[in-house]
Formats: C-alpha cells, sequence, structure tokens
C-alpha cells in the first residue's frame, strides 16, 4: 500500500456522530478550530488568523487526499451536518505499516465523549479496513484530555520526542472497540 488510499474517505457512523469527508461548508469551522487558542494550545502549530490562512490550509489537505497521504473525517453531529471537530491520520510509514492519528475539537463539545468516540471509530477502520499495524500518537505534556483518550483506546507509552513531547502507540491486533 503507498498511503491510505482513501480519497474519499468513506462516511462513518457511530451511535452520536458522522464522519465524512471534507466539504466547502467546513471553510468557517476549521477556521473557528484553527484560530481559536485553546484548541491549539497543544497542537504545535500557528494558529489561522484569517479565512486565507485556513483556505491555504484546505489546499494543503487536499494534495494530502489526492496523494494519499493523508486521510481526515469531519466530526458532525447528524441533526445539522455542522463540523464540530476532525480526526485526522497522516505519516504513512510503509516500511511498519503505520500512521500517526490526531484530532481536534470546538472547544463547546470537549468532555462529552465525542472525540472518543470518533477516535475509536476511526480506529476500528484503520485496523479493519486499512489493516494497518499500528498507530501513533504525539501528545504533548500537558495535554490530559488526549493522553486519557488514547490510553483508554490502549495507545502506550513509546518515546520522547522532545522535552514535553511524547509518542505513544498502539498495536491494532489489540485493539477492541468499545466505549
Amino acid at each position: 500500500m503507498n498511503g491510505f488510499n482513501c480519497d474519499p474517505v468513506p462516511t462513518l457512523h457511530t451511535e452520536r456522530l458522522i464522519l465524512r469527508q471534507l466539504k466547502d461548508q467546513d471553510l468557517q469551522p476549521i477556521f473557528e478550530l484553527r484560530s481559536n487558542p485553546k484548541v491549539n494550545e497543544y497542537l504545535g502549530r500557528d494558529r489561522s488568523l484569517s479565512i486565507e490562512d485556513t483556505k491555504e490550509h484546505i489546499r494543503t489537505l487536499q494534495k494530502g487526499f489526492q496523494n494519499n497521504e493523508i486521510a481526515l473525517w469531519i466530526m458532525t453531529k447528524p441533526i445539522d451536518d455542522v463540523m464540530i471537530g476532525s480526526v485526522v491520520m497522516f505519516q504513512y510509514q510503509q516500511e511498519n505499516n503505520s500512521a500517526e492519528i490526531g484530532f481536534e475539537m470546538k472547544p463547546e463539545f470537549w468532555g462529552n465523549g465525542f472525540t472518543s468516540e470518533a477516535v475509536y471509530k476511526v480506529i476500528e477502520y484503520c485496523k479493519t479496513q486499512i489493516q494497518l499495524d499500528s498507530l501513533r500518537a504525539v501528545v504533548q505534556n500537558g495535554n490530559e484530555a488526549s493522553l486519557k483518550i488514547i490510553k483508554k483506546a490502549g495507545f502506550e507509552k513509546h518515546e520522547k520526542l522532545e522535552e514535553d513531547l511524547f509518542e505513544y502507540i498502539l498495536h491494532l491486533k489489540n485493539f477492541k472497540y468499545a466505549l
């Protein structure tokens, strides 16, 4: 396999969410996520300062989709199809059949289990459909919410990447989808 071959990503359903491909209507919600200091606190990226910054980010994502380098699911609630967060797979490593997973959520939806629900569904998809052997997650020290999500999914600390940045690994043969 040369990357993810997920263009477009399949729509996934959980009990309370729809995980779907990126749409034009997601521009404003992506800007809201990428410009929010709370969301960006642990992500190590520059905040979007304008819609134009966000459009450039989306163009980069679209190139990644076309090259099978990125798979992105937009989290929505079925009632309105408005983006509340996202789950992304990237940095596929062919030599060990693995990828990195990341996620973000609008702060008004934090603490209700939506992110866990979406992440677990994408992990299940990675195991059963893409047939990855493992997933990596990089978490900054202090990001307790993300750490709780990945540890509950079965990720284990693998190595320290920088002073306050740690990599966690999930071997998918051990993953069982259950909230």
